[in-house]
């Protein structure tokens, strides 16, 4: 919606919702079993699609659907392509091993494509767009998101690099220094202005959410509107 109304999301706004993303990739990642072993779980589909926002602001990352609990020893193979092909870590199109990096670069993408307003990986099929995964590049950010701190430019850019040992190492780690570019402002008035800009959204009248999802049940017959609550 932002790209096609050319709706530039604050940068402030961008960064809360990767925070509240990798808040929750940091719980998962370091979830510990009952005997007090790590569980080594990884998303492994990490897409605006799995990214629920508030009117206030909170955000939450669902769908642990495809997730995988890996060995910590062998990572885990990758012998079929699993998630949306926009959203994948090179290693993966490459049949190698994956790991909770790489939920890292999935957050990175997130990260790019909440400030530039567009897919970081595109293309006509899904073979071009796994050989645009494959290779790994990023145009300048500053192109569409004009006056983006170079500090964060640096964030995204660790994040999404090719060479999985070149990432952030965590989910925690990446979440650090994407607060450290946040200053002076704090994270709450990240999630202020995020909620600022949320409710703007709401108030456009040809923003999807706006449109109706239940039926008028003042509308309908009685007997109709009984036969909806009860179900």
């Amino acid at each position: 919606y932002c790209a096609q109304k050319r709706v530039l999301i604050p940068a402030n706004a961008v960064l809360r919702i990767v925070l509240g993303v990798l808040d929750g990739l940091e719980y998962a990642h370091s979830l510990v079993g009952v005997d007090g072993e790590r569980q080594n779980i990884i998303h492994r589909d990490v897409s605006p699609q799995n990214v629920m926002i508030s009117r206030d602001a909170r955000v939450k990352l669902t769908d642990f659907g495809i997730a995988k609990v890996l060995n910590e020893a062998e990572g885990e193979f990758t012998q079929s392509l699993k998630g949306k092909f926009r959203y994948m870590a090179p290693e993966a199109v490459d049949g190698g091993r994956i790991d909770r990096r790489y939920d890292i670069f999935a957050a990175g993408i997130l990260l790019f494509e909440g400030l530039c307003r567009r897919h970081l990986f595109g293309g006509r099929s899904d073979v071009d767009i796994l050989n645009q995964v494959r290779e790994a590049r990023i145009p300048p950010i500053a192109r569409y998101h004009p006056n983006i701190a170079d500090g964060i430019v640096t964030v995204a850019h660790r994040a999404l690099e090719r060479d999985p040992s070149r990432r952030y190492q965590s989910a925690g780690e990446f979440a650090r220094e994407l607060r450290e570019t946040l200053r002076p402002s704090t994270e709450a008035e990240a999630g202020v202005e995020l909620r600022d800009f949320i409710s703007d959204l709401y108030e456009r009248d040809d923003f999807p959410v706006n449109k109706p999802k239940l039926p008028d049940l003042k509308a309908v017959a009685l007997e109709t509107t009984r036969s909806v609550l009860l179900r």
